[in-house]
């Protein structure tokens, strides 16, 4: 029987989705400080956009790694859905580094 792809916990969202929420005293305190933030967090975002999703493809090659290991070594997996996250993975990538090199590498 395949397993279904990505697993819980895995993919792109799970490196950058928080595991649990926020502690109450912090959420009051980004709530009260939104003006004050909105103004900072401008200059901030682009950066924070980057290194998210780098974030993200970071995790998501461990778990490209992960399932191509169980693959190999436990017969577990279905090799078409691990393709298939792969065909995506790559494509997503390429999108990417075109992004990097017509954005803020430009811009030095």
């Amino acid at each position: 029987m395949a397993t279904p792809t990505p697993m819980a916990g895995e993919g792109t969202l799970a490196a950058v989705m928080p595991l649990s929420p926020p502690p109450p005293a912090a959420a009051e305190a980004a709530a009260g400080s939104a003006a004050e933030a909105a103004a900072g967090s401008a200059a901030e975002a682009p950066m924070l956009i980057f290194l998210y999703f780098h974030k993200a493809i970071r995790a998501e090659l461990e778990g490209l790694h992960g399932a191509a290991v169980r693959l190999a070594t436990e017969r577990a997996g279905d090799v078409g859905a691990l393709a298939e996250r792969c065909r995506f993975f790559v494509n997503i990538y390429k999108h990417h580094c075109d992004a990097e090199d017509a954005g803020y590498l430009s811009s030095t």
